[in-house]
């Protein structure tokens, strides 16, 4: 057992709680469900424990409300991920999204559109050079192997007749 004692010692009050809301993005989630995922930034002075809930509309079907899944903490001036799946099978389209979050007593709302199904992200090739020069390397290197292995068959063929 414990007891938890937030002991303020210097002038003033209580420091101020405060955050927001910079987005909300939806990506693919365990089991074939979405999830939702807000980046709150910390602008106050003590640290947020974030929790809350989602709620999905789509002309006249509802979802939710869903409740955050990670009760992340955020410490002052710093960024988080606060994330929110959505453990329910949803029609495909776009959904009008309604998140509410809160630390203690301070609560901030968030709206935005999301689209289902969301897929999995797709791996992007960069090539930091033309793709011909690489082939055009190593077909030159294998040409000149192919005519090294000649020669030298060549070469032996006529050291074994002489």
């Amino acid at each position: 057992m414990g007891i938890r004692v937030c002991l303020d010692v210097g002038p003033g009050g209580e420091p101020p709680t405060d955050f927001r809301i910079e987005g909300l993005a939806a990506e693919p989630g365990p089991g074939g469900f979405p999830v939702v995922t807000a980046k709150v930034t910390n602008t106050g002075q003590r640290a947020v424990d974030m929790t809350g809930t989602l709620s999905l509309n789509k002309a006249k079907v509802q979802a939710g409300p869903f409740k955050v899944t990670n009760g992340v903490t955020i410490l002052p001036g710093q960024s988080g991920q606060v994330r929110i799946e959505v453990n329910q099978a949803l029609p495909a389209g776009v959904w009008d999204v309604n998140a509410k979050l809160a630390s203690g007593v301070v609560e901030r709302t968030a709206t935005g559109k999301i689209s289902l199904p969301v897929a999995a992200p797709m791996a992007v090739a960069t090539s930091t050079g033309p793709n011909w020069l690489v082939y055009a390397v190593g077909g030159t290197a294998l040409l000149a192997l192919i005519t090294l292995a000649g020669w030298y068959l060549v070469r032996r063929q006529r050291t074994q007749l002489a």
